[in-house]
């Protein structure tokens, strides 16, 4: 099945009059990739080129290629069980399937709740 995915990174920080900082998220452009999804099994981690297992990540997606994709970025989805509601993945590695630009295999945590133990990005607040 295939998703219509919004894809965003992070946008410049903006001081929050508290001495801190805001992290805002940014469409990329294009800002919307087709992609499907599936969950990551230990054979699907492994990397052909390293060798190695990306262990941090919880699915795959993958679509055709689109040079704005890279590790600080997120991907946000319609939940299809909840119309109303929005799934977030957050991108650990990119690696192309084939030779070329011509798809992509994206390794990404999905965000779960804010008491998630993986590293905390800004709300969705889509």
């Amino acid at each position: 099945m295939k998703f219509l995915a919004r894809v965003q990174s992070p946008g410049a920080p903006t001081p929050d009059g508290e001495g801190g900082f805001i992290e805002t998220w940014v469409d990329l452009d294009p800002a919307t990739w087709w992609c499907s999804i599936e969950n990551a099994a230990a054979r699907n981690l492994e990397r052909s080129i390293a060798k190695t297992i990306e262990a941090t990540a919880s699915h795959l997606l993958r679509g055709d290629y689109h040079p704005g994709i890279t590790t600080p970025c997120r991907i946000l989805v319609p939940d299809v069980e909840e119309p109303a509601t929005t799934k977030r993945y957050d991108v650990t590695s990119v690696a192309r399937e084939h030779e070329g630009r011509r798809r992509l295999i994206v390794f990404a945590a999905e965000y779960i709740a804010d008491n998630d133990p993986r590293p905390r990005r800004a709300p969705v607040g889509v």
